[in-house]
């Protein structure tokens, strides 16, 4: 009986650390090889070039290549850059080009590098660590996604906010120190939020249930998410905040969306769109505002809604939207299963909700779709 129970620790083990390893290993260190290699603004060869590198030169890049539909040339993502103290930075502001469309200089937050003038190896003891403490490596990771705190920010007894304004004009505040926590001494963040950086990350999401605390997630490279203290001006818009809340979610990118729910599989990727498989989701993902996916993993949820979970019934569900309760079309699947559907969206955001209920009358299926509209 010791003998089983040895081995049985054994295997729980060895799945623990092969998993860890796994979904740790969504990045690599990219060596280049080769004279005057072109780092391009998108993955394929021609236009412009953002910088030239030589052998001896080290990136990091998403692991994944990603292939070129028109010539079938795979080309990797890279993102980060090391650092001369030994760490890991994004690659925003180490490369400056001229973008002939913006008719500008430009310095752009990831390059591509062609599959066959880099070799792509394993991350070094610590890479992982520092990349994590970057904020496109952290991604939406702060944010907690348990059961709990999904239920009780749906219902929005926190909140979940589109927020803009974090320095306002005139201000004596220039920067904004990131907490861990919602307390000074929970720790800094290296990436603080400055007059310079605050309009860079797009769309900025905030916890407000801790008085004079206020809860920052970005989806882009500028700041750490995390905690401030501060006042600034906030408008929330509901509609608006529920997609969000499914991004935060699901992830802020490609490498994150594989640690947060893999082990899976990268059924296939392209320029801009991934399509992944994992058990009981399937994904398509373009990047924070352009995705999809069938959620069928029991326990399992986002933006507040739960698969078979007994307190993810419809009442629960009609307080979650009740300010939207008009808009939810009910009704019926072909195989018979009832199903609520839902359209929202603002600001050239649209997204649609279709919730489809077993026969306990508790959610058996969430697929969530959301696009971002050309307003030109």
């Amino acid at each position: 009986m010791k003998r089983f129970f040895m081995a049985f620790v054994f295997v729980l083990m060895l799945c623990f650390f092969s998993c860890e390893a796994w979904a740790a290993d969504v990045y690599v260190r990219l060596a280049i090889k080769g004279t005057n290699v072109n780092l391009r603004p998108a993955p394929r060869a021609g236009g412009a070039v953002v910088a030239r590198v030589n052998t001896g030169d080290v990136f990091f890049a998403e692991e994944w290549p990603i292939t070129d539909v028109n010539d079938g040339s795979r080309w990797y993502r890279i993102v980060f850059r090391p650092d001369p103290q030994g760490g890991i930075v994004p690659l925003i502001n180490t490369f400056w080009y001229y973008d002939a469309e913006l008719e500008a200089d430009v310095s752009p937050g990831e390059a591509f590098v062609s599959a066959q003038f880099a070799d792509a190896g394993s991350l070094a003891a610590g890479d992982m660590e520092r990349i994590m403490e970057t904020p496109r490596g952290e991604g939406f990771s702060s944010l907690d996604t348990s059961p709990e705190n999904q239920r009780r920010m749906a219902l929005d007894n926190g909140g979940v906010y589109h927020m803009s304004g974090l320095i306002p004009e005139g201000s004596d505040v220039k920067e904004y120190a990131v907490y861990r926590g919602p307390s000074a001494n929970s720790g800094q963040k290296k990436y603080p939020i400055t007059e310079e950086n605050q309009y860079m990350g797009a769309d900025y999401v905030t916890d407000r249930s801790n008085p004079g605390w206020l809860q920052i997630l970005g989806h882009n490279a500028w700041y750490s998410s995390g905690w401030i203290e501060a006042n600034p001006n906030v408008f929330g818009n509901e509609d608006f905040s529920l997609g969000m809340f499914m991004a935060l979610c699901l992830g802020a990118n490609v490498p994150e969306v594989v640690r947060k729910w893999g082990p899976g599989e990268i059924v296939s990727r392209s320029a801009y769109y991934t399509e992944m498989s994992f058990e009981g989701l399937k994904v398509g993902f373009k990047n924070a505002r352009d995705f999809n996916f069938t959620l069928t993993r029991r326990g399992a949820g986002m933006g507040g809604i739960f698969i078979g979970e007994s307190w993810c019934d419809q009442d629960y569900l009609k307080r979650v939207f009740a300010r939207f309760s008009s808009q939810i079309e009910a009704g019926k699947r072909d195989d018979g299963a009832e199903q609520w559907r839902l359209d929202l969206g603002r600001d050239g955001w649209i997204y649609r909700y279709e919730i489809t209920f077993g026969a306990d009358g508790l959610v058996s299926e969430l697929r969530f779709s959301s696009d971002e509209v050309n307003l030109n």
